[in-house]
């Protein structure tokens, strides 16, 4: 929406489909953006070579679940995401990994998954005898146990974010105006005009008085040929702004980052806010362990130094909720501020 248009229509009361569903898809897409951002910046890698970007595996995790690494004889290191065979080994993990980017220039033939250091061993020494039969390794990084994305599932806690927004403002509206009114044909655009000047907050409404056939004062005005219904419309901001935040927390948590599971004033009771404190630790722990082990096996196959780790900030964070937690025992309670 141009500026213009935004200012042609700003304090008008547009609810119809067409907004309706262009204001969800704006709150959906804030709220994807929001907690994208926050999940892709989640782990810092370090000493990765040949420049290659840890933004572009972290994306490329959260939205395809792994991501394989090896070397390119042209290009050198090289981290893609792809698609893994069907062909599985004796642990029904799958043999191969066909890499697979939006690249017109690029295309990189299937290989062989090594999942310990002598598979990787023997995988590259049957490719150096024979590289037309035997693929190359690749060492695949994995978003979790099960090599899942996670794009579905915040796409299902913005969906439901969006909503929540979208309740708020027409429980809000409902405030503004709390009725229904009937009314004939004749009298819609002057209601229309009438709930635009209120929506825009102008504090007194003026109407003229109508005509009769002879140009003549009627006493038959608009309270003549309408009718108003009240809908009684309970005021549900405050208990909807606490539903949004649960379902923020509920993701933050299962994220990994430290967050008050209650937005309400009254004090949390330790025992809760350290059983928070687990399973947050045990949502890091499932990302990061994933990612670590494909580390080591990564250095110890190639001969490199590279790390993964939780940010920085996010981390001192939770150690310091974490810390505050335990200072706290001695009491009952800890103030979630």
């Amino acid at each position: 929406m141009s500026l213009k248009q935004f200012q042609k229509h700003l304090g008008k009361i547009e609810l119809n489909r067409e907004t309706v569903e262009r204001n969800r898809l704006a709150y959906f897409e804030f709220y994807f953006n929001y907690f994208y951002n926050i999940i892709v910046n989640y782990f810092t890698w370090e000493n990765l070579p040949n420049d290659i970007d840890e933004l572009f595996i972290e994306r490329k995790l959260l939205e395809n679940g792994h991501v394989s690494f090896f070397h390119d004889d042209l290009l050198g290191f090289v981290a893609q995401s792809g698609t893994r065979g069907k062909k599985l080994n004796h642990y029904d993990q799958p043999l191969n990994y066909q890499p697979v980017n939006a690249s017109t220039a690029t295309y990189f033939k299937e290989m062989e998954i090594a999942y310990t250091q002598n598979d990787f061993k023997v995988i590259t020494e049957l490719h150096s005898e024979n590289s037309d039969k035997i693929k190359r390794p690749c060492i695949v990084i994995p978003n979790n146990n099960f090599y899942e994305p996670y794009i579905s599932y915040i796409q299902l806690f913005c969906e439901k974010l969006a909503d929540i927004e979208l309740t708020i403002q027409l429980n809000r509206n409902a405030q503004i105006t709390p009725y229904f009114i009937f009314a004939d044909n004749t009298n819609v655009l002057s209601l229309k005009n009438i709930f635009n000047k209120i929506a825009s907050f102008e504090p007194v409404v003026y109407l003229n008085k109508q005509k009769d056939k002879d140009g003549q004062d009627s006493f038959k005005q608009l309270s003549d040929y309408i009718q108003v219904f009240k809908t009684e419309a309970p005021f549900l901001l405050d208990k909807l702004h606490d539903e949004k935040l649960r379902v923020m927390n509920q993701l933050l948590t299962f994220i990994g980052i430290n967050n008050n599971p209650s937005d309400k004033k009254e004090r949390l009771v330790v025992s809760e806010a350290i059983s928070n404190n687990g399973i947050i630790s045990a949502n890091i722990e499932v990302g990061w362990k994933s990612r670590r082990k494909a580390v080591e096996l990564i250095n110890k196959c190639y001969s490199l130094n590279i790390n993964v780790k939780p940010a920085e900030t996010i981390q001192q964070y939770n150690l310091e909720r974490v810390a505050l937690d335990l200072a706290e025992q001695e009491g009952t309670v800890i103030d979630p501020d």
